[in-house]
């Protein structure tokens, strides 16, 4: 499945950047929220197949995640210094040196954790800025937002991504049964907030109890993965056809509209046409992955996927400008540029950063396998 995780990538880097002559392959939130079955779909399948305790697979998953988010923050800063002798502007850090003097020691402090740790930035998108007090409160309707502060604005995915591989080890090896309950639980807890009025994105897009409905939904088509029985040529057929068929949905994703008779946002804000994309993708999963499981370059270009969307918006801030400058490119082909640099650059990282650290952190498993993610 290493295509669609850097098909999904590709997309958020064209909503960040600039679309291709106003055209936009797939939808942003589409995309990470698929993601989130992927990772749902590998948890399950690395930690019923490759890990023996909790333990190693979190060393591991950390080994993952952090090396490269804080070589991003560590260039996010140094640009953001750069911005500042060559033009005066603090870049990324504009709006933490606007508000400097409103900040509090104990705001400042966790504003600097919540970028080291990750965990901490999930609590900053609720809260907004007291410029009375210099703390972080829970007030839609006063100062400045908590997400503003924030650097590598995307990484509020990794947050979530964070908390399910701390949840996951736990529920695993649970009935099929009580994982669909927990998923319904999801579901009403979506409802719900939509109910009260909590319809923000930080509610709706970015709040773990009711994204965790995607995470779940990996985790049973791993289920069902399990449960193919079927000669492998037929369910590779099955699986290019369902690859052939979700990438023509994407494509042309912006292009149509559903109209269902009965409404399917009883439990969320989720229009119909991308609620019919979640279940497809999800049916089609495990014939995709025996489909892509034994493909090597799949496997290094979904590699690629991670450094791509945590680097795209320093390299569009950061490149971009200068690149524009030198060579006029055409800015319809802006996103198509920085996607470029971001997949070099992080070929480079993968290669002399990621590289290492995989073959160290592969040592915590009971199997000689290579998981895809």
């Amino acid at each position: 499945m290493g295509f669609f995780r850097l098909l999904f990538a590709f997309t958020v880097v064209l909503t960040h950047s600039e679309k291709i002559y106003g055209y936009l392959f797939g939808n942003p939130v589409v995309a990470v929220r698929s993601f989130f079955m992927i990772s749902g779909f590998y948890m399950a399948l690395i930690l019923t197949e490759k890990y023996k305790n909790y333990k190693p697979f979190i060393i591991s998953r950390f080994l993952r995640i952090y090396p490269i988010y804080w070589i991003v923050l560590i260039l996010t800063i140094l640009a953001s210094f750069l911005a500042y002798f060559t033009s005066g502007s603090w870049g990324e850090l504009k709006t933490v040196v606007a508000n400097i003097h409103e900040l509090k020691l104990f705001s400042f402090i966790y504003i600097i954790f919540a970028h080291l740790a990750i965990y901490g930035r999930g609590v900053l998108v609720f809260l907004n800025l007291n410029n009375v007090t210099g703390y972080f409160t829970y007030n839609p309707l006063q100062g400045e937002s908590g997400s503003r502060f924030l650097l590598i604005p995307q990484a509020w995915t990794i947050v979530l991504e964070l908390l399910f591989y701390l949840l996951v080890p736990l529920i695993i090896k649970k009935s099929t049964l009580f994982i669909a309950l927990i998923t319904f639980l999801s579901l009403v807890i979506r409802y719900l907030l939509l109910r009260f009025g909590f319809s923000s994105m930080a509610w709706n897009y970015q709040f773990f109890p009711s994204e965790f409905v995607f995470f779940a939904g990996g985790i049973l088509a791993y289920r069902i993965y399990k449960k193919i029985k079927f000669d492998e040529r037929y369910i590779k057929t099955i699986g290019l056809v369902f690859s052939a068929g979700l990438v023509i949905y994407l494509a042309f994703y912006n292009l149509f509209t559903i109209v269902s008779p009965f409404s399917l946002r009883i439990f969320s804000t989720i229009p119909e046409k991308e609620a019919l994309f979640y279940f497809l993708f999800w049916v089609s999963m495990p014939f995709i992955f025996i489909l892509s499981k034994k493909n090597i370059f799949d496997r290094k270009i979904g590699d690629l996927s991670y450094p791509v969307y945590i680097s795209h918006i320093l390299i569009w801030t950061l490149f971009y400008p200068r690149l524009y400058s030198l060579t006029h490119l055409d800015k319809s082909y802006a996103g198509i540029a920085v996607f470029g640099i971001a997949v070099c650059f992080s070929i480079l990282i993968n290669k002399y950063i990621q590289g290492p650290i995989d073959r160290y952190r592969h040592q915590f498993s009971k199997s000689p396998i290579k998981a895809q993610y």
